[in-house]
């Protein structure tokens, strides 16, 4: 059962992490600075910041302020449990290589494309 709390924790970290990136995304399609954003939400721009490193979990009211102004359903902002699950198995991937100290960087790089280009 302790393996599992673990793996919730990557799994939400993850989800957040991709819903911000999102966020950050659709902001940058319509030119919209935090600062632009957060007034239109009426929230901060540290907030604004925040969800997008996937550091603040907002509810679910705000994501639906946010996917109103960004001109987008929600639905587009939540990744499905598989995205989650492989953005969570390449960067645990990713967390080895940059332990492996025998490697230069550039082959580094290299394995993790193709590990990358395995989850897609």
């Amino acid at each position: 059962m302790h393996n599992v709390k673990y793996y919730m924790k990557d799994f939400n970290s993850t989800l957040y992490k991709i819903i911000g990136l999102r966020i950050k995304e659709a902001r940058h399609r319509l030119n919209y600075s935090q600062e632009d954003l957060a007034k239109k939400i009426l929230i901060s721009r540290a907030s604004i910041s925040n969800i997008e490193l996937g550091r603040h979990q907002p509810p679910l009211h705000v994501l639906y302020d946010i996917s109103s102004v960004l001109n987008f359903d929600l639905q587009q902002l939540l990744p499905t449990f598989n995205e989650v699950e492989k953005h969570i198995s390449t960067n645990e991937y990713s967390d080895i290589l940059k332990n492996i100290s025998d490697l230069d960087e550039d082959s580094k790089k290299a394995i993790e494309e193709i590990i990358k280009n395995l989850n897609k």
